[in-house]
């Protein structure tokens, strides 16, 4: 005993194996119902509705597990949730710095907030939180891509060259080769 019963688990369980996210939703939001409300199930609905492109209601429900526990995570979720969903920087600001205060060792809030600042136009701040998160973590391509623009943002030809480099050297297929690959040409050949 002491484990959940399969009745509960197999249904979301089955449902997310089959790829099917409105009924994992479903189950979820039954299983939310139940006291108590299971904050990590929270936090998979909020991330199951940003996936099926329903951010209000992910903020519905990153704003109940905030409303029992704060955290950096899930402050930072809402922020991307503003930033990447609703294209809304200035609300997402105000929950990133919130996650930074709680921690601002974070990559992913400082990330958060590069990109941020970044669609904010304050290329400054962005650049230097993408270059200390570029210290700390390998990035991809995309990721490459985006503190090379922030730096060049600013007037920083040589760190946007290295950049551009590193995100066509890893040899990824990446959304933004063509620009980055035309970029590093004009900043090598000026």
């Amino acid at each position: 005993m002491g484990t959940t019963s399969p009745r509960f688990r197999s249904p979301w369980l089955a449902a997310y194996a089959q790829g099917n996210k409105e009924k994992t939703l479903a189950s979820y939001l039954q299983l939310t119902k139940k006291p108590p409300g299971i904050l990590s199930l929270r936090f998979k609905l909020a991330t199951l509705y940003n996936e099926l492109n329903q951010p209000e209601k992910a903020i519905q429900e990153l704003q109940a597990i905030l409303a029992l526990q704060r955290s950096d995570y899930v402050l930072n979720e809402l922020a991307s949730t503003y930033l990447e969903k609703l294209n809304s920087p200035k609300e997402a600001l105000k929950f990133a710095l919130q996650a930074s205060k709680i921690n601002a060792n974070n990559e992913n809030v400082q990330f958060t907030l590069a990109d941020t600042y970044y669609q904010l136009g304050d290329y400054r701040k962005s650049n230097s939180l993408y270059q200390e998160v570029a210290k700390k973590v390998a990035g991809n391509s995309s990721f490459y891509n985006k503190v090379a623009e922030a730096a060049l943002k600013i007037g920083n030809n040589d760190r946007a060259a290295i950049y551009f480099e590193k995100a066509l050297s890893t040899g990824q297929n990446f959304p933004e080769r063509v620009s980055a690959e035309k970029q590093l040409q004009t900043l090598l050949y000026q």
